[in-house]
This record gives C-alpha cells, structure tokens and sequence, in this order.
C-alpha cells in the first residue's frame, strides 16, 4: 500500500452543454426539414434522453419485423442498447424523442439504403460513429457553439440525473 499512488482527480469538471445550448443544436437541426435535419434532430435528442455512448448509438437496429433484433420500440418509448460487457440494457426516451425519431424514420424508409438494420443511415448507407461525430462538429458549428463531441451530451445527462436528486453508482 505504501508504494500506492492516490487517484488523479481531474482538476476541471467535464463539459456539460446548457440547456439552452443543447435547445440552439436542436433547433439548427429541426429548422432544416431535409432527411439530414431530421435524422439529426433525432440523433441528438436521443443522445441527450438517454445518456448513451456514441459507440451505443452508433450500434443501434431498426428491423421492425425482427423483435429479436429491433432495438426501436416507439410505442414503449423504450430503446434497447447494448453497452460495455456486451450486456443489454432497456433506456426510456421521452415524447419529443419519439416524435423526433418517428419524423426521421418517415424519411428514412424512403432512401436507397432503407432496407438495412442500422438505424443511422448517411448518403452511403450505415452511419459510423466518426460520420456521428462530424455531424455534432457540423451542427455545433452552425449553433454557434464551437466543435460539440457526442460525449458531452453523455456529461449533461449525468449532471441533469445527478442535479434532479439522484444517486451516484
């Protein structure tokens, strides 16, 4: 025990978006009616309700006839993620994530690649968590808010969880 160091305890708390910041990258996102701007929309309100991480999101299903790997379930308002551990866990997304998401899969059933099961799809099929994160720096950029990371979401949820009274751990 001796030969021990302590724990480095990070000297600055993470960054955390305002509400009003993460309400300026929605609202960039919304303004744009195209497929882009409502995938968008939906992506980060989904990363905002639920706290997940990037690869989480990135990994997420959409195969509606498939319960065994649909992760999409609208009418619970209920996500399934597979986390860290490869272990599976259900997280609730709120109204305006379900109207955002239910609005973004309209478009999405009619693009060229609608008929693969990742839910993210770009102009070359599958979404991948580097193409997600571009789109926080693109979205953040013309919200006025600088280079936004996925993670930082991540950081509000937890603040938000932890300011509403919750428990750590």
């Amino acid at each position: 025990m001796a030969k021990m160091k302590p724990p480095r305890v990070p000297e600055e708390p993470p960054d955390v978006l305002s509400d009003d910041a993460l309400r300026s990258l929605i609202s960039v996102c919304e303004r744009d009616d195209s497929f882009e701007g409502r995938r968008d929309a939906a992506m980060i309100r989904v990363f905002a309700d639920t706290g997940a991480r990037l690869s989480e999101v990135a990994n997420l299903r959409l195969t509606p006839d498939d319960d065994e790997t649909n992760d999409i379930d609208l009418d619970q308002g209920v996500l399934r993620i597979l986390g860290k551990g490869r272990r599976w866990r259900n997280v609730g997304i709120g109204n305006k994530t379900i109207k955002a998401l239910d609005r973004y899969l309209r478009k999405r059933g009619q693009r060229r690649h609608a008929s693969e099961p990742w839910l993210w799809l770009g102009g070359k099929g599958r979404m991948t968590a580097s193409g997600i994160r571009q789109i926080f720096w693109r979205r953040g950029a013309q919200a006025g808010l600088g280079k936004v990371h996925p993670h930082q979401l991540r950081h509000s949820f937890a603040h938000a969880w932890l300011a509403d009274g919750n428990a750590e751990g």
